[in-house]
């Protein structure tokens, strides 16, 4: 219905809605379907406010985390705006910080972003890290979710082996993988400025990627990361 040229996009998008408030576990599954494919990218605004909204109020599900995750990875392969998603990851984030300790809703925000960093496609292509070749100049908000997954102790070590295994992906998305490699490690750097929190990042990387290609490109990551 949104890709017909019949103007029922809007329609379309109604009776998502419609399903999203639905008290019915059946017709919210349907509604994070429905907003994580074309949907979605037609009216992404909507799609990343009723996804929050049933990622929020699933219980843990996880099927709306994994259509955002799904969203997200559509809009990449279409070269879409990936501005609300990501904007609404960091917004949530920021909520946290001045809050301490372990809450739900801040553990799920943590999933959620660990999900769509981890997410490949459907040839396995690491999703975050071709958004960030492919577009550089829109990669600060990637760069700022992997370095808060990085210090959030308790997922930390999936964000960090996600990360690890796709940077063996770095030479099949650019043909400049240390040029790529260089501007993760120094946005890395910029936005982790506890040196610890840097200096256990590099030993776990070192560790991870040490029989991984390329190498040159991981080395120059982590001079920078590590300076």
């Amino acid at each position: 219905m949104c890709q017909s040229d019949l103007g029922l996009d809007t329609t379309a998008l109604d009776i998502a809605r419609g399903w999203a408030r639905s008290t019915s576990p059946e017709l919210r599954g349907t509604a994070a379907l429905a907003f994580s494919g074309w949907l979605g990218v037609r009216f992404p605004t909507d799609a990343v406010k009723w996804l929050w909204h049933l990622i929020a109020n699933e219980n843990g599900q996880g099927l709306a985390a994994a259509a955002l995750a799904n969203l997200f990875a559509l809009l990449v392969f279409h070269d879409e705006d990936t501005s609300r998603v990501l904007g609404l990851l960091t917004y949530r984030l920021d909520k946290h910080t001045s809050r301490s300790g372990r809450f739900p809703l801040k553990t799920l925000t943590y999933e959620v972003v660990v999900m769509i960093l981890s997410i490949r496609d459907a040839s396995g292509r690491p999703v975050a890290l071709r958004h960030f070749v492919l577009r550089p100049a829109r990669g600060s908000a990637l760069l700022t979710l992997w370095a808060r997954a990085f210090c959030y102790w308790p997922l930390r070590p999936m964000a960090v082996k996600a990360f690890a295994d796709h940077l063996g992906a770095l030479s099949t998305l650019t043909d400049s993988p240390v040029d790529m490699g260089r501007a993760l490690g120094r946005g890395l750097r910029e936005r982790m400025p506890d040196p610890r929190a840097r200096r256990a990042l590099c030993m776990d990387l070192r560790r991870l990627t040490a029989k991984k290609q390329p190498q040159d490109a991981i080395r120059a990551l982590l001079v920078e990361l590590c300076k």
